[in-house]
């Protein structure tokens, strides 16, 4: 995250000053589940015309539907920022993922979440932020 603030022209402070704007960042993990229903066709089926007066008829037989339930874990990463002078929030920016069970894969989400959530960054000068610094 510093890396792309510093890209934006932003500095930090250092520890014991005050800044114009404060940088809070949340992380939560929830369980999400899908449901996904497969259904087999019969194993045999037609229609056609047959019979004395030629009507349609249909023939086949039962087919079958098969349900799972997939749990997973989606993590989100939440970024606000506070003017410090005003203490009101001026802008907020959240990223959200899948969970792997490589932490590899999970360090190399939360660059990619960070990097997209910075993409528009700053926010328009007309919402009150704080010229870049």
């Amino acid at each position: 995250m510093d890396a792309q603030l510093q890209s934006k022209g932003w500095t930090r402070v250092p520890q014991g000053q005050t800044g114009q704007v404060v940088v809070g960042v949340g992380v939560s993990v929830h369980q999400q589940q899908s449901v996904n229903t497969y259904y087999n066709a019969p194993m045999y089926a037609g229609y056609g015309w047959g019979g004395p007066y030629m009507r349609p008829y249909a023939y086949g037989g039962m087919g079958s539907a098969t349900t799972t339930v997939r749990t997973y874990d989606v993590g989100t990463l939440i970024v606000d920022m506070f003017q410090t002078s005003t203490k009101q929030a001026i802008w907020r920016g959240t990223a959200e993922k899948t969970v792997s069970d490589s932490p590899q894969k999970n360090s190399e989400a939360v660059q990619i979440g960070i990097e997209n959530m910075f993409r528009y960054f700053p926010p328009a000068a007309d919402a009150g932020t704080p010229p870049a610094k």
